[in-house]
């Protein structure tokens, strides 16, 4: 049966309430303020609560801000619960029952500074109804009386600013640290005081005292709260920032959450438990009652809730609270003296506070404890011979955020030194479930494992991987410190402000915890197979990895698709690399590869992680920007569905789009029209359409002049240029080798290309590049400059050999090729070229000079540098269009080679590219 026997109001003040009020006061001894409202009409009580108000906001007494608060709170709750009786008294007219018991078992309970009984005039009320869940008629009524009791009276008729919520003991709700905070000022104010205590037990079982502590903690670091120069600010803010209030009421948190203590009497608890000394206790409630009164008389002076203690206010509030001039002083100097003593007391005892709760002992289970914001073991030596216990520890870091303790470190690697590598399931090796867990620390858990000696003992396969380094002369650390980077790469990104990983962070917090999971072992184990067979690591990577996830006993699902991962984790960084993105083949080709979109967002994530593990400078902003394009065609082409087959039927209906679309830009239809028939099928599909009614408008332009167009801007936040191309294509092949001596004249480098070939009586070439000068884009003057650098030498004005020459930057003779091939890969209509060799300067304008001279077209090229590499692909085909046969592919190789390797760039006359 509940115990009903408070139900009713609070008629008088508690008490520990009464400090700085004289004792023949009728409003604190006197006045039964519950019996005014008893013997109030429902349609009265509001004007009796808004007239008692009015008599305590007379009262300016100077140190009494504790005591007036309290009467500000008794107020109210005898409001409160005189609704509440009205409302059970409704119920029981009515005949409801709430089961065996007559009446419902509800309580209604005060928060934040209704709960501390420190109410201001201006504050919010803060009320929590606390109901048994379910159907139960009596108390669904009463609940909704309640409610409109409270809002009628209180927020419609009092004027208050009401802030109510509703819970039970059996479904308490969502408990982040912000709702636990506000939870720890719970008080009783009318109802079942039983119902309550049920309700704060349900609570306390799902209390976690650390990680509440520890929120905590990283929440008073973000608001910098011990940053000492603000509390002296000439305008004190008398709620946030050092020695306000919310600074005293973090400390107060901390050791309500250290100690077990709960509601608004809680500096009297702290005293009974020896954290704070009597005299102590004394400063505190001597401070906070100043810095209360000041807030109230802010609040009487502004008629609003004002917080900040403007030069404009401070003379009244100074005159409000009776502060005359005394020795020298003001009254505003007066006012302003006594502030900054109780702001510095409150800022101390709150750091005290902090200090006191972070050296208690919390439990965290296992045996372990976090205290000093480390994982600690009470007896560190039970750790040194049981691996269970190791990774237990280093699993609590994880989870909390928190180091582990140097004693209990110390026990881990005495531990591990101890330790036979895994050959079978491990009991210890379980625990490395919970540390792949996205939800904690999981890069920091892992270095732990490995710095303490654990990880190579538990999964082998990643020890013999820690002190072997990678064939691949690009990377900048051994096999396993790569890998623990890739993870903390991916973990980052929870996290990060920065803008240009913000496409990143959206994709990983989009993951479900499963997904997370298997993308972090993937990222843990990725380059394992390079132990195994550094021809193929991906292959191999993807059976250790299964091999190790069903070890450790993930889930089937998770297992498969970290090692699918594994197994095309480079294909996503060489298909944007090279591979032309605005060919649809391409984009199609590697949708067959990822599948879904899940994996593509893993891999996305994966790959951007790997690469920029690899070492400093390897991933550049362009690397994002085909990475992120690469993604983005992707998982556009997942959705849609699109074949191959599909592509000029697509075209078509872009054209009709681009007709609606860009008529109204001043371009008629049948230009835009003419336009997209004159284009290859790719070049519509992939291109947007704003790009598309630029060039249109180039294209009008090139015509009316007969003159070379050439547009060149810097995209916002991108470290490259974008320059367009628009010209009348040579008669012979070379048209794109002129723009690379251009740009090597300039000293520019060439990021990627996109070549197109606009068809009609006179062909036009339509090319775009992503250029810059190294990992920057192009300053205004270089700009300028190569624009029109690139106009006279299109208009044939000058020619590259001359522009090369008067700026000594003609490219070496020697080129060191690496090797060189070509294919016709099944669903392209071009043939590729692929050339790898040694980077120099002028490479690119050699390697298109020699396409040139051998007579063939160049539709496309994908340019990316890798540890001192060139790493190339070139998109070819005869003048004609059609792409090489099969059996002319070696001897074609065979010509290039020849024009590579013993060409002079610079020794053919006016026209550039002999026929």
């Amino acid at each position: 049966m509940p115990d009903n026997s408070h139900r009713g109001p609070v008629s008088r003040l508690p008490d520990g309430a009464r400090p700085g009020l004289d004792a023949a006061d009728p409003l604190a001894y006197g006045t039964d303020v519950s019996k005014l409202l008893a013997g109030a009409a429902t349609a009265d009580l509001a004007e009796v609560v808004m007239d008692q108000r009015r008599r305590l906001h007379e009262r300016p007494m100077r140190r009494s801000g504790l005591a007036l608060a309290a009467l500000e709170t008794a107020l109210i709750d005898a409001a409160v619960g005189e609704i509440l009786r009205r409302a059970w008294d409704q119920v029981d007219a009515e005949g409801h029952h709430c089961g065996e018991s007559k009446r419902c078992p509800v309580v209604i309970g005060a928060l934040g500074s209704y709960g501390r009984r420190e109410l201001m005039p201006h504050s919010d009320v803060d009320v929590l109804v606390v109901a048994p869940e379910g159907n139960r008629p009596g108390c669904d009524q009463l609940v909704r009386l309640v409610y409109h009791g409270i809002f009628d009276i209180l927020a419609q008729g009092v004027k208050l600013q009401i802030g109510y919520s509703c819970r039970s003991p059996e479904t308490p709700g969502e408990l982040d640290h912000k709702t636990q905070t506000a939870l720890l000022d719970l008080r009783w104010v009318a109802g079942s005081a039983d119902y309550l205590r049920e309700f704060e037990a349900a609570l306390d079982e799902r209390f976690d005292r650390a990680a509440f502590l520890l929120a905590l903690a990283s929440e008073r670091d973000q608001a910098r709260l011990d940053e000492t120069p603000e509390l002296y600010r000439i305008e004190p803010d008398l709620k946030r920032g050092p020695g306000a209030l919310r600074d005293f009421l973090s400390g107060l948190s901390h050791a309500r959450a250290a100690f077990r203590i709960r509601g608004p009497d809680s500096l009297d608890q702290l005293a009974a438990q020896s954290v704070l000394y009597d005299r102590e206790l004394r400063e505190l409630q001597d401070a906070l009652s100043q810095v209360l009164g000041e807030r109230r008389a802010l609040h009487i002076v502004a008629a609003r809730p004002a917080d900040v203690l403007y030069a404009s206010l401070q003379e009244q509030v100074a005159a409000f609270l009776g502060y005359a001039g005394l020795g020298g002083l003001t009254g505003v100097g007066q006012l302003l003296r006594d502030h900054y003593q109780a702001a510095r007391c409150l800022h101390h005892y709150s750091r005290v506070l902090c200090r006191r709760s972070h050296a208690a002992r919390v439990r965290v289970g296992g045996g372990f404890i976090v205290c000093e914001r480390e994982v600690r073991h009470p007896v560190p030596m039970e750790v040194v011979s049981s691996p269970e216990l190791s990774v237990a520890a280093i699993a609590l870091a994880h989870a909390y955020r928190v180091p582990i303790g140097a004693d209990l470190a110390d026990a881990i690697r005495l531990c591990a030194d101890r330790l036979e590598p895994a050959k079978a399931p491990s009991p210890a090796a379980a625990g490395l479930v919970q540390i792949l867990s996205p939800d904690g620390q999981p890069d920091v858990a892992m270095r732990y494992l490995r710095d303490l000696g654990l990880l190579g003992r538990l999964i082998p396969e990643l020890g013999r991987c820690e002190d072997r380094i990678p064939s691949d002369p690009s990377h900048e650390y051994a096999i396993l410190e790569h890998s623990l980077r890739v993870v903390e790469q991916v973990v980052a990104l929870e996290t990060t402000a920065d803008p240009a990983l913000a496409a990143l962070r959206k994709v990983y917090t989009s993951l479900s915890g499963s997904a997370r999971r298997a993308l972090l072992l993937a990222a843990l184990m990725h380059d394992t197979g390079k132990v195994v067979d550094s021809r193929d690591h991906s292959t191999a990577g993807a059976i250790v990895t299964r091999n190790v996830g069903y070890r450790l006993g993930l889930p089937p699902a998770e297992v498969d698709r970290a090692a699918r991962l594994v197994e095309i984790h480079l294909q996503m960084a060489q298909t944007s690399r090279l591979k032309p993105l605005h060919e649809p083949g391409t984009v199609l080709e590697f949708r067959e590869v990822v599948r879904d979109a899940e994996t593509l967002e893993q891999l996305y994530l994966l790959t951007y992680a790997d690469t920029k593990s690899v070492g400093r400078g390897v991933f550049r902003d362009i690397e994002s920007h085909l990475l992120e394009e690469l993604y983005a065609k992707t998982l556009a082409a997942l959705a849609d569905g699109m074949q191959p087959t599909d592509l000029r039927e697509a075209a078509l209906a872009i054209t009709e789009r681009a007709v609606r679309e860009i008529r109204f830009r001043d371009i008629s239809e049948d230009r835009v029209r003419e336009h997209c028939q004159l284009m290859p099928p790719a070049y519509v599909v992939s291109t947007p359409m704003e790009a598309i009614a630029s060039h249109i408008m180039m294209v009008r332009d090139l015509v009316a002049d007969r003159a070379p167009v050439i547009d060149a801007y810097n995209p916002r936040d991108a470290a490259y240029t974008e320059l367009t191309v628009c010209a009348y294509d040579d008669p012979q092949p070379g048209l794109f080798a002129k723009v690379c001596g251009t740009l090597l004249s300039n000293g520019i480098d060439i990021h990627s290309a996109a070549i197109h070939t606009r068809g009609g009586p006179e062909p036009i070439a339509l090319d775009t590049l992503l250029i810059g000068c190294g990992d920057e884009r192009l300053p205004d003057d270089v700009l300028q400059r190569t624009v029109a650098d690139l106009r006279a030498v299109l208009g044939g004005q000058v020619t590259v050999r001359s522009l090369l020459e008067r700026r000594r930057r003609v490219p070496a003779d020697a080129v060191e090729l690496i090797s060189l091939c070509l294919k016709n890969p099944v669903a392209e209509s071009h043939t590729v070229i692929e050339v790898r060799a040694k980077d120099a300067r002028g490479l690119l304008y050699r390697l298109c000079r020699a396409i040139a001279q051998c007579g063939l077209d160049l539709h496309s090229a994908q340019v990316t540098t890798w540890a001192g590499n060139a790493v190339d692909s070139f998109y070819v085909t005869h003048p004609g269009g059609d792409r090489l046969s099969d059996a002319s592919l070696e001897p074609m190789a065979q010509r290039l080679r020849a024009a590579i390797e013993g060409t002079t760039p610079h020794d053919t006359p006016a026209g550039e590219v002999p026929t």
